[in-house]
Order: structure tokens, then C-alpha cells, then sequence
């Protein structure tokens, strides 16, 4: 159904899409739930890291 659509290459570009979603989301999520008051730190360095990456 979205094969033809998207091609084989456009999955790469999805599944690059999910990985940094992941990481973004569980260290916000990590770094809230543990309460740390250096969380702002840990989420931009992740930002930082994903972008260069």
C-alpha cells in the first residue's frame, strides 16, 4: 500500500525519524521521572547529539 508511494529509501528516512524520537523522549522522560535538576542539560545534549549524529 505505501510501498509504491514511498519507495525503499524513504523507509531509512522513517526509521532514522524513530530512533531520534525515541532517545529524545526517554530522556525527558527518564530525567523527569528521577527528578534531577540538571534534566534541562541531559535534553539538550541529546538534542545536541542526535542533530551532529
Amino acid at each position: 500500500m505505501f510501498g509504491s508511494a514511498v519507495g525503499p529509501l524513504g523507509y531509512a528516512a522513517y526509521v532514522t525519524e524513530l530512533i531520534g524520537t525515541f532517545f529524545l523522549v526517554f530522556t525527558v522522560g527518564a530525567s523527569v521521572r528521577i527528578g534531577s535538576p540538571l534534566a534541562p542539560l541531559a535534553i539538550g545534549a541529546i538534542l545536541m547529539v542526535m542533530i551532529y549524529a
